[in-house]
């Protein structure tokens, strides 16, 4: 296993020094307490692209997240577990080139697969994500016009209407 992990590592550093893979991604962590309720939750999203020529790229964002949300109700606590696995392929087109800064945009789209205690979702997502990147250094991103079609708020919506405590779930 480690001999497969060196070689891997190795390919990946001698294709990044070729400059037309980039590797990024992020990682995250976040925890929220109010009125007794507690939220906690994690994610890792390793992003590896190709650049097809000046123009041109494309690249996946490959994700997976866990989290615990505890929610009291009436004195009673109720602990609920999620867990998320996300992919999401793009295209991106670099439109300006200046001087340190390049002005790019993704298209493509992502799909989502959501377990939040008993209940199952599968979440589809497409729409185009405007960036900046500074040439052989930082490289910001942010996401502007993005829609989504999901039946998790329609499921959640269905639990709290045939449990006896309907704060349990917020939408």
């Amino acid at each position: 296993m480690k001999k497969i992990f060196a070689i891997a590592l190795v390919a990946m550093m001698t294709m990044t020094a070729n400059a037309q893979v980039y590797v990024g991604g992020s990682l995250g962590f976040a925890s929220e307490s109010y009125d007794g309720n507690s939220e906690t939750v994690w994610s890792i999203m390793p992003e590896i692209g190709y650049n097809l020529n000046e123009d041109w790229a494309v690249g996946v964002v490959v994700g997976y997240g866990e989290g615990k949300d505890k929610t009291k109700v009436d004195g009673v606590t109720f602990t609920d577990k999620v867990k998320t696995f996300a992919i999401s392929p793009y295209v991106r087109y670099t439109a300006v080139k200046l001087n340190m800064v390049n002005v790019f945009i993704d298209g493509g789209f992502g799909y989502q697969n959501v377990k939040w205690g008993d209940v199952k979702d599968n979440i589809w997502q497409f729409g185009l994500k405007p960036g900046v990147t500074r040439t052989r250094s930082l490289r910001v991103m942010t996401r502007a016009l993005s829609l989504s079609a999901s039946t998790l708020a329609a499921k959640l919506a269905s639990v709290c209407t045939t449990t006896s405590n309907p704060q349990r779930f917020r939408t």
